[in-house]
């Protein structure tokens, strides 16, 4: 975890050591005051789609992932370090990330550079009649250094995870589950590295998990495990990554909302959340342990929705399985699938899937896009339709060079860096300053060059051509990584 500057004015201190009747100490006072800014937690809205509707397919119900974490996310190795009574905590000093609580007395002070290295720390100062406690919320960190050296990006729910060009992962954002994979629960608003990863060759984040693909070939998942999507054989959360049993030759890796698949050399394997088929073995029984998918093999690439999985064969066909009531499948109906369904569609070079929708670029560089289009994430401009079951080209955006479907919004990064965004725009996901949905593509108020976009349910992040992170729309949890949790109708740089 990057340290993060504690803004803890020590006459804050001695105004609250004055009320409860003491001398505070010498030193110069500081120039900000501690406050506890917490990351709110989103409302009752649907955190893919992000209005209150019903949403098109059932969405896994995040209920049953109470499991406590195997690792002990609260340990408390020293809960009550007690500095003596002259000490003084100068800059650059660092509370260790297990200590719940610094205990100050009187002459105690703390500069206003001092840094607290924990998610939460409360500072009690010691006075005779009574102590004050001072919440420190130490992971807001907005003038932190700007992330460089990342290489991808892909989102979840209310969290974000980066590969870097060293082949580490750093996240940051809610980690109620442990989705963070830094070994604790505790939200992060600006980068931490995921524990106990190295060599990683591909990341790919789902509704409250993510996975991990390593060089040897094997892959490595944490978070949430209510369904089983971590893949080893629990169904308990895991704020460290664990083992998937028995992938040991991948080179392709991704997680949806519940579920999670890999190659295993010339197989396609899932396991999770299965109830409308989307593990695409022929039934809809929920599997902790890797199943095979029938009637797809060696694929290019794969893409995880909500309820639905799709495939890229290596001969530029698309086969898509699972939900289909919006007719995310792209087979003309929006009749459930529980094995692979051919999408009437050929020369595809990328696929990318959404809560209920699923787009495609093709070998030209032109977009195309099917299911739902209640907030005009498909891209269709004026056109009136709620959803279709067969692909139909964007409009306004002639050629990409990446696609990243949403929950209910898409983005586009085009061949001149620019990137182009549609659909849902309740929190500013779309990057245009505004929070107005569009049925089109608008270009994303962001002046650095891209190469590559990733849209998550409610927010969205690019990478610029010098390796930095940009990220936009819903903060509530920290995921734009600037150290706040104010939400931004235009791109900030991940720190």
């Amino acid at each position: 975890m990057q340290p993060a500057p504690m803004r803890a004015a020590r006459a804050a201190l001695l105004t609250l050591i004055a009320a409860a009747g003491c001398d505070g100490g010498g030193g110069a006072a500081a120039d900000a005051v501690a406050e506890q800014a917490e990351a709110g937690s989103p409302d009752g809205t649907d955190a893919r789609t992000g209005d209150d509707g019903p949403a098109p397919d059932a969405a896994p119900d995040h209920g049953p992932d109470a499991p406590q974490l195997d690792a002990d996310a609260t340990d408390v190795p020293d809960a009550t370090d007690v500095p003596d009574a002259a000490d003084v905590l100068d800059a650059g000093d660092v509370l260790d990330a297990g200590d719940s609580a610094v205990r100050l007395d009187a002459a105690d002070s703390l500069d206003a550079a001092d840094t607290v290295d924990a998610p939460d720390v409360t500072v009690i100062v010691d006075a005779p009649d009574a102590d004050v406690a001072i919440a420190v919320d130490a992971v807001d960190a907005p003038d932190a250094p700007a992330l460089t050296g990342v290489a991808s990006l892909s989102l979840g729910a209310d969290f974000t995870c980066a590969r870097m060009a060293d082949r580490t992962v750093r996240c940051w954002g809610a980690n109620d589950f442990g989705q963070l994979g830094d070994g604790t629960t505790a939200a992060r608003r600006n980068p931490a590295p995921v524990v106990s990863l190295a060599d990683v060759f591909q990341v790919s984040v789902g509704y409250h998990h993510a996975c991990a693909l390593l060089a040897a070939g094997t892959v490595r998942c944490w978070g949430s495990a209510g369904w089983g999507q971590l893949g080893d054989g629990a169904m308990t959360a895991r704020a460290a990554p664990v083992a998937v049993v028995g992938v040991t030759a991948s080179y392709e890796v991704a997680a949806g909302d519940g579920h999670s698949c890999a190659t295993d050399n010339a197989a396609v394997r899932c396991w999770g959340l299965n109830n409308p088929g989307q593990l695409g073995d022929g039934t809809s029984v929920n599997r902790a342990t890797p199943v095979a998918v029938s009637g797809v093999a060696s694929p290019a690439q794969l893409a995880l929705g909500n309820s639905h999985t799709c495939a890229l064969l290596r001969d530029g066909r698309v086969r898509c399985w699972g939900a289909n009531a919006q007719g995310q499948l792209g087979d003309g109906t929006t009749a459930t699938r529980t094995t692979p369904a051919d999408v009437t569609l050929a020369r595809v070079v990328q696929v990318t899937a959404g809560f209920a929708h699923t787009c495609v670029r093709r070998s030209e560089g032109a977009l195309w896009c099917w299911g739902d289009n209640r907030a005009g994430q498909l891209g269709f401009g004026a056109s009136a339709l709620t959803m279709t079951p067969s692909p139909a080209g964007v409009t306004g955006l002639p050629t990409a060079t990446d696609v990243s479907a949403g929950g209910s919004h898409t983005c586009a990064v085009a061949p001149d860096g620019a990137v182009w965004c549609w659909g849902d725009n309740a929190y500013g996901q779309l990057g245009d300053g505004t929070t107005t949905a569009r049925r089109a593509p608008v270009r994303v108020a962001l002046a650095a060059a891209a190469t590559h976009v990733a849209a998550g349910p409610t927010h969205t992040c690019a990478r610029g051509v010098d390796g930095a992170a940009w990220c936009w729309g819903d903060n509530r949890a920290g995921q734009l990584g600037d150290g706040t949790a104010t939400s931004r109708a235009t791109p900030v740089r991940v720190r």
